[in-house]
């Protein structure tokens, strides 16, 4: 029964993503356009790397169940305050990279959610009119994650430059998370609908 209710949030979810604007805000929004294959484009003019720090501490993960049991929980853990992603499967560290999360006037959602579809590639139409502050063309992903109603998704992002603490503060996103492009085909060849994705701050 649990099932076919998942199943049917997460068709109704899907189905209204469609309605809503690119990667972000939850009150905006437009239609994406699709085309089945993506576009090359140059990189966006950013700000500087952000400069080294420390690494980041990575949460626990949460435990392996026993030999003979259900098998070891599958999950996406983000931390908004080290702007870091990790990938567990149960207690083994799949992927660990810096990514660059939502900027301050449109931060990404803290909370408990899950993959709810994966396409590849993704095209993100800006929700936003000509004019906006965050208005941005057209852009495509190699590879996209949506893990919360109104847009969120995580996703690689050829244009971000700034990786890591900080980052959202210079090039933040509209709420998405960013990947660098040599850590997303890992984490999104990996991942599964319904795996858990954990944002803290």
């Amino acid at each position: 029964m649990r099932l076919r209710s998942r199943a049917a949030r997460v068709a109704l979810l899907v189905s209204s993503v469609l309605l809503l604007g690119a990667c972000g805000n939850p009150s905006a929004g437009l239609g994406a356009g699709s085309s089945p294959a993506p576009v090359s484009a140059s990189p966006s003019n950013g700000c500087s790397p952000s400069p080294a720090l420390a690494t980041p501490t990575p949460p626990r993960a949460s435990p392996s169940t026993a030999a003979g049991q259900l098998p070891p929980v599958r999950q996406i853990r983000i931390a908004l305050s080290q702007q870091h992603l990790w990938a567990y499967q149960g207690s083994v560290l799949i992927v660990s990279t810096d990514v660059t999360t939502g900027m301050p006037a449109l931060p990404t959602p803290t909370g408990h959610f899950h993959i709810l579809a994966k396409y590849s590639p993704y095209r993100f139409v800006s929700p936003f009119p000509r004019g906006s502050p965050y208005y941005f063309d057209p852009l495509w992903a190699d590879d996209a994650m949506l893990f919360a109603p109104g847009r969120y998704f995580i996703h690689d992002a050829w244009w971000q430059l700034n990786f890591g603490p900080g980052g959202n503060l210079k090039s933040g996103s509209h709420g998405c998370v960013n990947v660098p492009t040599t850590a997303m085909p890992a984490l999104y060849n990996w991942a599964r609908d319904g795996d858990d994705v954990i944002v803290t701050n």
